[in-house]
């Protein structure tokens, strides 16, 4: 989530940020829930844009955000410690699409 949060903030995007966030949520509808409480909107049934916050779920209990690009996605990679642009792969598990506008 701290990736997402210094995206949108590097684009000029004023949030509602909450104190109280965990960086690694494990539950889906909490993460959804803080994604809503910082203002952004779901719009899920439309497929994934450049810049939209992608919520998803690689394995149960994981939560994971990624940054949609044109080119694929970006995410902070705890394997590499670092942040990575990768392209989608076929299975990729997205639970929802969220945007800033």
């Amino acid at each position: 989530m701290g990736l997402v949060l210094l995206a949108l903030e590097a684009a000029g995007v004023r949030l509602n940020v909450v104190q109280d966030y965990p960086l690694r949520p494990n539950r889906v509808e909490e993460a959804e829930r803080r994604l809503g409480q910082l203002g952004l909107l779901r719009v899920d049934g439309r497929d994934v844009r450049p810049g939209d916050i992608v919520l998803t779920e690689p394995q149960a209990a994981l939560v994971h955000f990624v940054v949609a690009t044109g080119n694929g996605l970006v995410e902070a990679h705890a394997g590499l410690r670092r942040v990575v642009e990768r392209p989608w792969r076929p299975d990729e598990a997205i639970v929802s699409i969220w945007s800033v506008a």
